[in-house]
């Protein structure tokens, strides 16, 4: 088993040589080779300072461009979020 596992996420700092600007971002990995001590992952941000890039856009990551690492295990799955107006608390009180 690898060191970086599918569904897990990294975070790595990309500069861009044209404007000397840096961007932190994640990245989802879809798999990893550790011999080779490379991730394909898919961007799980969305670049502010690199428009070329785009949300979902599928990358090869070095292992030793990543800055963090969060484990897919220690993830919150994915749920939906229900959002309450003010009006309808109160439309339930007598």
């Amino acid at each position: 088993m690898g060191i970086y596992q599918p569904g897990d996420d990294i975070k790595v700092k990309f500069q861009f040589k044209q404007t000397e600007d840096s961007e932190w971002l994640w990245l989802c990995v879809t798999h990893s080779d550790d011999e080779q001590r490379i991730v394909f992952c898919r961007l799980d941000s969305e670049p502010r300072v690199n428009t070329n890039m785009r949300f979902g856009m599928e990358l090869v990551i070095g292992y030793d461009s990543i800055r963090d690492h969060i484990k897919a295990s220690s993830l919150l799955p994915s749920c939906p979020i229900v959002f309450f107006s003010h009006q309808a608390e109160h439309s339930h009180t007598s």
